[in-house]
């Protein structure tokens, strides 16, 4: 099984390049975060750290 991972991007096009990526490497891609520009991912990145230590995967 691929492994799954959770991904935190400025906007669409990101998303759509690390979707390819992740096909490349074959991961699975759960959650979306972000989409909302570069200043929500600065505000919400001790949030997207403290997933990743609590055993989530975010790329």
């Amino acid at each position: 099984m691929r492994p799954l991972i959770s991904i935190a991007v400025e906007g669409p096009t990101d998303e759509a390049v690390v979707r390819r990526i992740a096909i490349e490497c074959d991961l699975r891609i759960g959650s979306v975060h972000g989409l909302q520009g570069k200043p929500y991912l600065k505000k919400n990145i001790l949030a997207f750290n403290s997933s990743t230590v609590s055993g989530n995967n975010l790329l």
